[in-house]
């Protein structure tokens, strides 16, 4: 993973600008977030990473459920009535047209608490019929709002307790609310009471020293420690491509900072970043795009069958094999 911090000091080694310039570097933090939304919107913004569910509840003889301020895209709605084995869960159709929409009104369905139709409008979703009880849960399935990222690094912290499969994590430093949503790392080390080294997205803070992952941790148990980690504000793209980024932000600064400096080092960056597409450099898509795409548009992973097994010399298929467990690019 590449935090805020990590990715800015690249850019800074990169191009050479010390830490001391702070037009330079505000600059390049402009690119790379700028960068970063970019890629987020290629394609529509349909990429398998952005998308999110979010839940909130109906009020009574309201017609509509606010939309979260971190979503900006919806796919679908559905609704759950009651809780365990006994919920029942409808689901919604999404209007997308406003003439079927003003059809559905025009009916006056009245209030239920059973919905049939939703429709969304600016950061509202209106449900018909109008719901007829509070607290039952809308859960909107879509796609994340990207905002600017702009927070240092925090090292100061240690972590004090974390349990193999528990989401609870005890650390020195005084949490708030502010926290959620950026990434802990916890040191890996081979001495007692190390991390396992990788990110976890912290997903609440239930008070100044304790913190709640959105996964489980599944390193070794920290038990009255002072373990050395990171937390950071890292960007929701793939940690394999969170290069992408950075490249692009390099070859806007290196157009405006430098532009008398050899044009292959600028359209190098272009196509490191996208094959050149963005630059006019070349019509077909690759660089860490690319690979982000092909990657997006892969076939289910399964069982690999080799050619000579996919027929087994009678124009049948082997009884062992079924088509689902075809390789990635065979189906």
């Amino acid at each position: 993973m590449l935090t805020y911090s990590q990715s800015i000091a690249r850019l800074q080694a990169m191009t050479k600008t010390p830490t001391t310039d702070t037009a330079n570097t505000a600059l390049l933090t402009q690119f790379w977030n700028e960068s970063i939304q970019a890629i987020c919107s290629i394609g529509g913004g349909k990429w398998w990473f952005l998308e999110v569910e979010k839940e909130v509840e109906t009020t009574a003889n309201q017609a509509y459920v606010i939309v979260p301020n971190n979503m900006r895209k919806i796919i679908d709605i559905r609704q759950t009535n009651g809780s365990g084995v006994s919920a029942v869960i409808y689901l919604i159709r999404m209007v997308f047209d406003s003439f079927k929409w003003n059809s559905i009104l025009s009916a006056k369905l009245g209030t239920s608490n059973v919905p049939w139709y939703a429709y969304h409008k600016e950061n509202k979703v209106y449900i018909q019929p109008i719901p007829s009880e509070t607290g039952n849960i809308i859960t909107i399935r879509g796609r994340r709002a990207i905002k600017d990222l702009s927070i240092a690094d925090v090292t100061s912290v240690t972590v004090v307790t974390a349990t193999n499969g528990s989401t609870a994590v005890t650390v020195s430093g005084s949490m708030t609310q502010d926290f959620v949503g950026r990434f802990i790392r916890i040191t890996e080390t081979s001495a007692t009471n190390g991390g396992d080294g990788y990110w976890y997205e912290i997903g609440s803070v239930t008070n100044a020293t304790t913190i709640n992952l959105s996964k489980p941790y599944e390193g070794e148990s920290i038990v009255a420690g002072t373990a050395a980690c990171t937390i950071g504000q890292v960007p929701f793209l793939p940690e394999a491509y969170q290069l992408a980024p950075i490249y692009r932000a390099l070859a806007l600064w290196l157009q405006i900072n430098d532009p008398l400096h050899s044009s292959e080092r600028i359209n190098a960056y272009w196509r490191l970043y996208d094959g050149g597409v963005e630059a006019g450099l070349s019509k077909e898509y690759g660089g860490f795009i690319g690979q982000m795409m092909e990657e997006s548009g892969e076939s289910a992973e399964g069982a690999y069958v080799s050619p000579s097994e996919m027929n087994g010399g009678n124009g049948q298929f082997p009884p062992y094999w079924y088509p689902w467990q075809n390789a990635s690019g065979l189906n």
